[in-house]
């Protein structure tokens, strides 16, 4: 599962782009883009 999650994130990443990679990292659930994601990266 955990590895599953990681290859999303990473087809995620490639698409989003760097800098909207850092936006995530800073903090997702503030912007409500990607609420789960803080929360899988954790797991």
């Amino acid at each position: 599962m955990i590895e599953n999650v990681r290859q999303l994130f990473k087809m995620v990443v490639d698409k989003v782009g760097d800098s909207s990679r850092v936006r995530i990292l800073k903090g997702s659930s503030n912007s409500g883009s990607y609420p789960s994601l803080p929360g899988l990266l954790e797991a």
